[in-house]
């Protein structure tokens, strides 16, 4: 069961975020999940993605490691992408950065339920505000 889901967080993290496939939600993800606390469906989690998306139009994520217990998977990320949009009211910089980040998935009948994933966000806004 552990090797399952991490299946399918390794599945939808390559096709709905590095492909950005969203049309590919339901292969991954129940009709309705819980994102941070919040109930949310594929046209809402397309916003958070297009939200990087629009500052780092190549953005991708890798997969640094993944620890799997009962029904949830715990990954650890780093993202990658060059600053050509605006991001946080930062005008583009055109710097090559990268970011990290800790995603917890509960998967239940091999779908996401629940995803909490946390960014360092001022660790990037740093990067992107530091004069080089």
């Amino acid at each position: 069961m552990r090797a399952e889901n991490e299946v399918v967080v390794r599945g939808y993290m390559e096709t709905v975020i590095n492909q950005r496939a969203l049309n590919e939600w339901s292969r991954f993800f129940a009709t309705r999940v819980r994102v941070g606390g919040v109930e949310m469906g594929p046209d809402e989690f397309r916003q958070i993605v297009d939200y990087f998306a629009n500052g780092f139009p190549d953005f991708q994520m890798s997969i640094e490691e993944q620890i799997a217990e009962g029904d949830k998977v715990v990954t650890r990320v780093t993202f990658h992408g060059t600053h050509d949009g605006e991001f946080e009211g930062i005008l583009p910089t055109g710097k090559r950065v990268e970011f990290r980040g800790v995603a917890i998935d509960r998967i239940v009948d091999g779908k996401v339920v629940e995803m909490l994933h946390q960014i360092d966000t001022w660790g990037l806004i740093h990067k992107l505000q530091r004069k080089e």
